[in-house]
């Protein structure tokens, strides 16, 4: 395996903050996702490369 990636929906701070804290480098994607309130939302999405 040579990357990992994480995502989550922008505003959950919880999960942002344990992969900034493992090193994962992460942007945010636009009206990536519909969530179950039927709205598109904006994700946060990361990856961590094997060195």
């Amino acid at each position: 395996m040579h990357r990992i990636e994480w995502w989550a929906m922008a505003g959950n701070t919880g999960s942002r903050a344990v992969a900034e804290k493992l090193g994962f480098v992460e942007g945010t994607l636009g009206n990536r996702g519909i969530a179950n309130d039927g709205k598109p939302h904006d994700w946060w999405a990361g990856g961590l490369l094997r060195p």
